[in-house]
C-alpha cells in the first residue's frame, strides 16, 4: 500500500512571522536620532512652516482667493508652526503637529492652485522631510493624510488631481498616479531615513567605544598613580625603619669599640659576641634594604618603564672586592677570592645597582655551593670593536639543570640547586640583575652542568 502523499499545510501566522521580521530588518527602527540632532531638524522644519504659512497667504490674494480666504488657510499652517513650536510633550507630539501642518500646506496650495499638476510634487516633498524625523507615528500620519486627502479630492473634486476638466471622467486613474508618486517618495524618505540612522547608530558606537577608552585611560592613569604612591610608601615605611635598625646596630658596635672608649662593664668575650651580632644585624638590613630596592626596579620594568640609572664613575675591582668581603663575614664555609685584570677597571654605571645584582650572584653561589670556593673574576674584553667589562662568578656546587636554565631570570621563579635543599628567597634577585643590567645596555648569561658548578656572567658596555 502506497504512503499517503501530504502537502504541507500554507501557515499563514508563520508567513506573517516571516514577513515581520523581513521588514523589521530591511525598515529603521524609529527614534534612534540623538536629541539634540532631532531638536536641530525640528528647528529646521519650524522655520519651513512659517515660511509656508506666509506663503500661502501671499499666494491666496495674488490668485484672487481674499484676504479672509488667504488669512485662514495660511492661519491653520501658522496654528500648528505654532503648536509644534510652543507644545512641551514629547517629541513624538511636537513631530505630529509639524507633520499635520505641512500636509496641510500641501492640500491648500493643491486646492488654491486649482489642482496644478506641479502643486501635486509639493507632497512628494513633504513626505521626504517627514521622514527626516526618523519616527514612524508621523511617518504613518503622513501617510494617512495623504490617502484621505487624495480620497477627498478623488470623490469631491476629480478635476483637481491633475487641474484638467477631462480628469472627472476617470478620477480613478490619476489618483493611482498620484499615490504611486507618493509611495516613491515614501521609499525615498525610508531609504535615506535608514541610511542616516545606520550613520547616526554608526556614530553613537564610535562616541561610547571613545567614552569608553577615556574611561579605561582614566582608570589606567589613576592604577598608575596609585602603583607610584604605593611604590613611595613601600620606599619610606619600609627603607626607614630598616636605617634606623642599621643606626642602632653601628651605635652597639661603636660603644664596644676600645678606640671609643668602650666595652665598660663588659668582658671581652662578650663584647665580641654582641659586636657580630650587630654586624649580622647591619647585615641583614643591608639584605632588606636591598631586597626592597630589586622590587621596586622589577615593578617599574613590568610596568614599561625604563630604571632611571644613576651613572657615575667607579672602579668595578672595588666593587668586586667589597662584595666579596661582606659575603665572606656570612659563610665559614667558602672561601671568596676576587681575580681582577686589571686590577682596576673604572667606568661609567649606576653602582648601587651594579652592586646589587652582584651581591645577588655571589649570595646564591654561597647559598647553592655546599663549600668550596666562589672565584669574582673581573676583567676586560674587547668585541668588534665594542669594549666591556666581564664580570664572571663561579661556583663549585652541583649545577644547574640544563631544563632550569631558561628560566632562571624569571621573576619569582626559583629552582632547586640542591637535591632536597631548601630554597630561600623570593625569586626575585636573578630577575633584578637582569633588569639592571640590560638598563646598562649589557648582558648577564649563565653557564652550568650539574656536578660542575656554574657560572655567571654580566657583561657591561664601558
Amino acid at each position: 500500500m502506497l504512503a499517503a502523499i501530504t502537502r504541507p499545510r500554507f501557515d499563514l501566522g508563520c508567513a506573517l512571522a516571516r514577513l515581520r521580521a523581513l521588514f523589521r530588518t530591511r525598515l529603521p527602527s524609529g527614534q534612534a536620532m540623538p536629541r539634540d540632532v532631532w531638536e536641530h531638524q525640528h528647528r529646521a522644519v519650524l522655520v519651513l512652516l512659517w515660511l509656508h504659512a506666509i506663503g500661502i497667504f501671499c499666494y491666496g490674494l495674488i490668485s484672487g482667493s481674499g484676504v479672509a480666504v488667504s488669512a485662514l488657510e495660511g492661519g491653520l499652517v501658522a496654528l500648528a508652526a505654532l503648536l509644534a513650536g510652543v507644545a512641551r510633550g514629547s517629541q513624538r507630539l511636537r513631530a505630529g503637529l509639524a507633520t499635520l501642518g505641512l500636509l496641510t500646506s500641501s492640500a491648500v496650495l493643491v486646492h488654491v492652485s486649482g489642482g496644478f499638476t506641479e502643486m501635486h510634487f509639493h507632497f512628494f516633498l513633504i513626505m521626504v522631510i517627514v521622514a527626516l524625523y526618523q519616527d514612524w507615528v508621523p511617518f504613518a500620519l503622513a501617510i494617512g493624510y495623504v490617502l484621505l486627502e487624495y480620497l477627498a479630492i478623488g470623490l469631491l473634486e476629480p478635476a483637481d488631481l491633475i487641474g484638467r476638466g477631462d480628469a472627472g471622467g476617470d478620477p480613478w486613474k490619476w489618483l493611482l498616479v498620484h499615490l504611486a508618486f507618493v509611495l516613491a517618495a515614501c521609499v525615498a524618505g525610508l531609504v535615506h531615513w535608514r541610511l542616516d540612522a545606520s550613520n547616526h547608530a554608526r556614530a553613537e558606537e564610535a562616541r561610547s567605544r571613545l567614552a569608553d577608552e577615556q574611561v579605561a585611560r582614566a582608570n589606567a592613569e589613576e592604577a598608575i598613580q596609585a602603583r607610584d604612591d604605593l611604590v613611595s610608601e613601600i620606599s619610606h615605611d619600609l627603607k626607614n625603619p630598616l636605617g634606623a635598625v642599621k643606626g642602632y646596630a653601628q651605635l652597639i658596635r661603636r660603644r664596644l669599640s676600645p678606640v671609643n672608649g668602650g666595652r665598660t662593664g663588659c668582658d671581652v668575650e662578650s663584647a665580641e659576641k654582641i659586636e657580630a651580632t650587630a654586624t649580622k644585624i647591619d647585615l641583614t638590613a643591608n639584605k632588606m634594604a636591598a631586597t626592597i630596592d630589586e622590587l621596586l626596579d622589577l615593578v617599574r620594568v613590568e610596568m614599561g618603564e625604563t630604571l632611571d640609572l644613576g651613572r657615575r664613575p667607579f672602579d668595578l675591582v672595588s666593587c668586586a672586592r667589597r662584595v666579596a668581603a661582606e659575603q665572606q663575614a656570612s659563610t665559614d664555609r667558602h672561601r671568596i677570592v676576587v681575580e681582577a685584570r686589571p686590577a682596576t677597571m673604572v667606568g661609567g654605571w649606576d653602582e648601587p645597582r651594579v652592586e646589587r645584582a652582584l651581591r645577588n650572584l655571589v649570595a646564591n653561589a654561597v647559598k647553592y655551593s655546599p663549600s668550596g670556593d666562589v672565584r669574582i673574576v673581573v676583567r676586560a674584553e674587547e668585541r668588534g670593536g665594542r669594549r666591556e667589562a666581564v664580570i664572571e662568578v663561579r661556583d663549585e656546587g652541583p649545577g644547574i639543570s640544563p631544563s632550569d636554565v631558561p628560566l632562571l631570570f624569571d621573576r619569582l621563579r626559583r629552582v632547586r640547586g640542591r637535591p632536597g635543599g631548601r630554597v630561600e628567597g623570593q625569586g626575585v634577585g636573578l630577575a633584578s640583575a637582569r633588569a639592571v643590567v640590560e638598563a646598562h645596555g649589557g648582558r648577564i648569561l649563565v653557564a652550568s652542568q650539574p656536578g660542575a658548578g656554574s657560572t655567571f656572567t654580566i657583561r657591561l658596555p664601558r
